[in-house]
């Protein structure tokens, strides 16, 4: 029997080592402890080093504080954990010394603990808690392997047996135990039950804290633990470890005294750490085969011989796909004959040549196997592997490269719910959360109501939302009507780019000619320290949107409403610091930027005393493609050096009054200059790099050569702020290029009402809709056509197609259009019923590439880069269609170009497919009570479940569906079509294939067409004579709504419960058939 003991440990009055406690210099002691009954210690092991970094917040609490309300009910008073602190670094060599620790630290409100090291030769005192280089700063911590951890469960469920938690204390932290990896099973830890257990009582909250046998890396807990119920974002080198009791004011007492001890069910105390870790790092680099497809994420290979060691059965599907595709080649036939034996041989061939064969399991009987697959495919018709281009060609698929699991409407906002309520419950650990829930579930809705809701409860609170277009701050403007704060949608000051917005600066001609110039405007015409400021500065409507709320003002807090761009701009003096931010949809695009600098520029003006020739031997290496950074070490170029190189701008003169226009040369050169000289600064602080990967030579549009600066901009606001992101299409991989701390991201999928068509044999490229022999009076003549119908068709595309579509002269003055880029957020076009997604944005894969270079540059791993040139194209990779019940192609997919990289290609799906799942959802998909169609004219796989899978020539309504749709009625037999409208078919057999080939004949799929969704469809059955014989016979009627008009005389549609049976059928004799028989009818 294992008896387990929880010991409470008090401090004694012998001294330990000691430490700084606050910032105002006092000392604390941190103490050996005991247990009132007697000495009570942890078992140590051994006594190997390590060390603890802890953080004291300058004039700031870093615990939760608690009162009660006028019900007796617990309400935490936010606070923030400040932005400065002093470090100091404690030593520890074993669960006890760490218990020595963590036990002083509870009474420490001030303090907490990181794993990161603090870099040798950074200041102590009055530092900031940043992995990353931040506003011109270099960073203070680096990562550290460390022979501690503690390992945060927040949300394991309390069981019934165990709800009086202050008696099973004991129970609760071994029942917490029992869920993590069986290493830590029976081994001592020190215990902390959380802030807000107690508080809480449906959650166990609990911080364990072990000494483990060796160090080890974030990248290793992470995943050692990823199976476990545990908050994996806490290794991080920066996320804070908070250790502090929790604070209860004005008479609230602790519900969960004793929060802290030893837990001990055996004499162990240490963790034995395994040899291998399974991580749970994302691979980032792939290569590419034999057939120029890449590997993708399910492949691995052997880093010494290159050949596949994991995923060999789907590279053998991928062989015997290649291998059917060069057999069918050139066959005329309408299905190719292939041999059994000559496709497994070409398999085996292909599949030999790149897969690990040693462990023998892998024979060529499944290659034999697969190949007999591929054949039955071929003769049933599923695949015929051919099509216009390499990848416009239907293939099987292991399974989707999307996947998703859609919960239902409900489901999916109580999940954004809890969310939320999560999210603002622990503001004061400054979380960074990500919500990637379904477009058009209303997350924004449920955001602003719990904002309001947290708001009602505070005073003095600065809130900043930042969104893509000032039409979407406008609305929500609107949104937080009746909030307890005032709320400012900051506007620019000259009107924006397009002139649309009002002009608020008196001075307008003088401030645009500075923007132009690229001069500062606050610094030049609003204000300068100990010279001046405007003469409109106290009555500036633009310099009153940052004023702080007046005090008679009913509320005190405040929410500005910001566009993106805000986001990388350097605040001016006015701004004062948020206490949260909250980002709607993607951002990353707004904050990278890639200057062009002329050559000759570099050569003329990179110089110093020291080094008179820098900027020439800057072009001399990207020339001769030498190693950029290897070559300034060569010279001694020291980091002072670049110092010495920083052009600085002549000071304008301060204009108070001026308000005229200026002219004078953009300085645009000389900042591009200056970023030029930062980067290299930047990366030269990396000892092991050796290339560049921000800096290279390109050519531009006129065919100059010139050098591209790839640079990554700043979020203006500090680390330390509570920061909620919406954004549908979220990549954590590139929202953790802004922050330190670990992103905590929540995916919540929403099924959508509607029916998605693709088409699979046309990529849906720029150059595609650009060539002559696009299919434009075909895709007008659909758009017409569904306009025809009653429909609201939405077409969505790149600009100049639309632009072009827009002035036609025959395209239905019915249909909508967006482009691609200018659409996230927009409600215009939710009233739409049907969309269409006329291709795909793509920007040029150079583009691409350089914005990843800019976003991923101080990676420790390089990034891989593909060949970019005019005559190649991006690697191809086999990806799979993400197929509904209905779609009886599912299982299929299409070669898609990609870059080799996960890293870019992640980059490359925000500017591609997330744009095109952002497109489809401006119909808004979840809420709506009728079912619509969505048509995505490219085969791209997306983020949606396809229903059908079809041919570009087969995207428009076949003809009898229009003809249904014109004339109300229509014949569902070769017969009745020659009988009732020979102008559709000149004999039986033309009339049989054409009833073959439409959906006229099933009429569930018709009722996916949205207007049809609110009317009856009715099939007739009779039975009528034809050279003597009787048949029985079908037509299919359109039930008509009746309109009825409410008290303000609006039409709308009645309910028909009348069917008009005897009209039908007087038709049917009238028009071909006599007497008919047997009648009778069904909705279908």
């Amino acid at each position: 029997m294992i008896i387990i003991a929880l010991h409470v440990l008090v401090r004694p009055k012998v001294s330990g080592h000691h430490l700084k406690t606050n910032a105002t210099g006092s000392k604390g002691t941190l103490n050996l402890y005991q247990k009132s009954h007697g000495n009570v210690r942890p078992t140590a092991y051994n006594h190997r080093m390590d060390t603890i970094s802890i953080l004291t917040a300058r004039s700031k609490i870093c615990t939760k504080r608690f009162t009660k309300d006028q019900d007796g009910v617990y309400v935490g008073l936010d606070q923030s954990i400040g932005y400065l602190f002093d470090h100091s670094s404690a030593p520890i060599n074993s669960l006890s010394t760490l218990s020595e620790l963590l036990l002083d630290l509870e009474s420490r409100t001030d303090a907490y603990v990181i794993r990161g090291n603090l870099i040798e030769g950074r200041q102590q005192q009055a530092i900031r808690r940043t992995l990353k280089p931040r506003q011109g700063q270099e960073p203070f911590f680096e990562t550290a392997s460390r022979s501690w951890c503690m390992i945060d469960i927040d949300d394991l469920p309390l069981p019934e047996e165990l709800s009086d938690y202050k008696n099973n204390k004991a129970k609760l932290v071994a029942h917490a135990v029992s869920k993590l990896p069986s290493q830590f099973q029976g081994v001592q830890c020190w215990y902390q039950f959380s802030s807000s257990m107690g508080i809480k009582k449906d959650k166990i909250r609990l911080h364990l804290w072990y000494w483990l046998n060796r160090p080890c890396s974030d990248a290793e807990m992470k995943g050692w633990l990823q199976d476990s119920p545990v908050d994996l974002a806490l290794f991080n080198p920066v996320q804070p470890h908070f250790t502090a009791n929790p604070i209860f004011l004005e008479g609230a007492i602790d519900p969960f005294p004793d929060r802290s001890g030893l837990y001990k069910p055996s004499d162990v105390s240490e963790v034995n750490v395994p040899e291998l870790i399974p991580p749970v790092v994302r691979k980032v680099r792939s290569s590419i085969n034999q057939f120029g497809q890449v590997d993708g994420q399910e492949i691995f290979r052997d880093k010494t011989t290159g050949l596949i060691i994991n995923g060999r059965e789907r590279f053998l599907l991928l062989c015997s796909n290649e291998a059917t595709k060069q057999l069918v080649k050139g066959s005329k036939a309408k299905k190719a004959d292939v041999d059994v034996r000559q496709l497994s041989d070409l398999t085996w061939k292909l599949f030999e040549a790149e897969a690990d064969l040693k462990d023998g399991r892998y024979l060529k009987e499944k290659a034999t196997f697969e190949a007999r697959r591929r054949i039955e495919e071929i003769e049933s018709g599923s695949f015929d592997f051919r099509g216009r281009t390499g990848n416009t060609i239907l293939q099987p698929i292991a399974e989707p490269y999307f996947q998703l699991d859609p919960v239902s409407v409900d489901q999916g906002i109580q999940q954004l719910n809890e969310e939320l309520d999560h999210f603002f419950e622990n503001l004061d650990k400054a979380p960074k959360k990500a919500l990637r829930i379904t477009m058009g579930s209303g997350k924004t809705t449920q955001t602003i109501k719990k904002l309001k809701t947290f708001l009602a409860t505070q005073s003095n609170f600065n809130v900043e939302i930042y969104v893509p277009r000032h039409d979407i701050a406008d609305e929500y403007v609107d949104f937080l009507k009746e909030v307890d704060a005032q709320v400012i949608h900051i506007l620019p000051r000259t009107g924006g780019a397009d002139g649309l917005l009002p002009i608020l600066c008196q001075r307008v001609d003088y401030v645009r000619s500075l923007e132009k110039q690229g001069s500062s405007v606050y610094q030049n015409a609003c204000h300068r320290r100990d010279v001046g400021e405007c003469e409109h500065f106290n009555s500036c409507k633009y310099i009153e949107q940052f004023d702080d709320p007046l005090l008679d003002r009913q509320s005190t807090n405040t929410v500005r409403i910001y566009v993106h761009n805000y986001l990388r701009l350097r605040r001016n003096p006015l701004q004062s610091d948020p206490n949260l931010v909250i980002i709607d949809e993607s951002f990353f695009n707004i904050m990278v930027d890639v200057k062009e600098i002329a050559t000759k520029a570099i050569k003329d003006q990179i110089t110093s005393e020291r080094h008179p020739n820098l900027g020439k031997q800057i072009i001399k290496a990207l020339e001769a493609e030498e190693p950029l950074l290897e070559m300034l070490r060569g010279m001694n170029v020291r980091l002072r050096d670049l110092d010495d190189v920083l052009i600085q701008e002549p000071e304008m003169a301060f204009e108070s009054t001026r308000d005229t226009a200026i002219s004078g040369r953009s300085r645009s050169v000389t900042r591009a200059l200056n970023d030029l000289i930062r980067v290299l600064q930047l990366e030269l602080r990396l000892r092991d790099r050796q290339e560049s990967q921000s800096i290279l030579l390109n050519t531009n549009k006129d065919g100059h050569e010139v050098v591209r600066v790839c640079i990554k901009s700043e979020l203006t606001f500090d680390a330390n702020i509570p920061v909620l992101m919406l954004d549908a299409t979220a990549d954590p991989l590139l929202l953790q290029c802004f922050f330190d701390e670990e992103i905590d991201l929540k995916r919540i999928d929403i099924e959508q009402n509607a029916i998605v068509t693709q088409v699979y044999d046309r990529t849906g490229s720029n150059q595609f809709w650009r060539e002559t022999s696009a299919p434009i009076k075909e895709l007008i003549s659909v758009l017409n056509t569904w306009a025809d119908f009653g429909e609201k068709p939405l077409c969505v595309g790149n600009k100049s197609l639309i632009e072009d579509l827009k002035a036609h002269p025959d395209i239905s003055p019915k249909v909508q259009f967006m482009n691609f880029v200018g659409l996230r957020g927009s409600n215009a076009a939710e009233q739409c019923s049907v969309v269409f997604i006329t291709g795909r944005n793509e920007p040029p894969p150079t583009e691409i590439d350089h914005k990843a270079r800019a976003l991923f540059w101080d990676d420790p791993e390089l990034l891989q880069h593909d060949e970019l040139s005019e005559n190649v194209n991006l690697p191809l990779e086999l990806r799979g269609f993400l197929s509904s019940s209905r779609n009886v192609k599912a299982r299929s997919g299409v070669e898609a170009r990609t870059f080799s990289d996960a890293r870019i290609e992640a980059v490359h799906q925000q500017l591609r497919e997330a744009e095109s799942i952002q497109a489809i959802s401006r119909l808004r998909l979840i809420h709506n009570e009728h079912r619509k169609r969505v048509f995505i004219l490219s085969n791209v796989p997306l983020e949606v479940p396809v229903d059908q899978l079809i041919k570009f020539d087969d995207l428009m309504p076949d003809r009898l569906e229009y003809e249904f749709l014109k004339a109300g009625n229509i014949p569902l037999t070769p017969l009745g079509l020659l009988k009732l409208r020979p102008d559709l078919a000149t004999n039986e057999d033309a009339a049989r294939m054409m009833l073959k080939r439409s959906d006229i004949s099933d009429p569930e799929r018709l009722k996916a067409i949205p207007s049809l969704q609110r009317k009856g469809l009715i099939i007739v059955e009779f039975k009528a004579k034809n050279n003597g014989r009787k048949r029985e016979h079908q037509h299919l009627f359109i039930l008509k709504e009746e309109l009825l008009t409410d008290e303000k005389g609006v039409s709308i549609p009645a309910t028909v419960s009348k069917v008009p049976i005897e009209d039908w059928i007087a038709l049917l004799e009238t028009s071909g058939w006599g007497v008919i028989e047997d009648t009778h009818f069904f909705y279908s």
